[in-house]
């Protein structure tokens, strides 16, 4: 049911006009898994809202940005279920969330990780997230350090709570997820 459903769902999306020309570069049998994955990821993490308005526009932004996600991942050397995992913790989908210190976008981010980018751009958005996690995975060296710093700005020691949670839902993801 699942492989079936990633079918009908990367069907959809690209039938559905994905405007993302510069992502369809490379190993297309490696870029559509991977699109695939996330597809039915973000599926599952919606469904708690499956019933309300917001599921219909989040499912489709995601489905827009589903190769820039890939794409821009890829380019960094980062995993895309895990940016996908941080989309999800961080906006839920909903790039019109704006967070309590100003943070915007997918990747909800601000001050110096948003400097040249417009983060209200769901795509500048993610270009700003997954430089700003780059930068503190060469930084940190591992997962938790990185988004310890992605989340504090300054510090790579894992402490904090979210971290966790995070590590444990990108682990979820992956083993319930990934397809090879």
């Amino acid at each position: 049911m699942m492989k079936n459903m990633t079918a009908i769902i990367l069907s959809l999306a690209l039938l559905g006009g994905v405007n993302c020309p510069v992502c369809f570069a490379g190993d297309t049998e490696t870029r559509l898994a991977a699109e695939g994955e996330l597809y039915v990821y973000v599926m599952g993490f919606l469904e708690p809202i499956k019933k309300t308005r917001a599921y219909g526009q989040r499912i489709k932004t995601a489905v827009k940005l589903i190769p820039h996600i890939v794409y821009l991942s890829s380019q960094a050397g980062i995993d895309p279920l895990l940016v996908a995992v941080m989309v999800s913790y961080e906006s839920s989908w909903n790039f019109a969330a704006v967070g309590k210190l100003g943070e915007r976008g997918p990747l909800q981010v601000h001050g110096q990780a948003a400097k040249g980018y417009n983060p209200s751009d769901p795509i500048e958005g993610l270009q700003a997230g997954i430089e700003h996690l780059s930068r503190a995975l060469g930084i940190c060296g591992d997962i938790p350090g990185a988004l310890t710093r992605y989340g504090t700005g300054n510090r790579c020691k894992p402490e904090a709570k979210f971290v966790t949670f995070r590590m444990k839902a990108y682990e979820k993801a992956k083993s319930k997820y990934r397809t090879n």
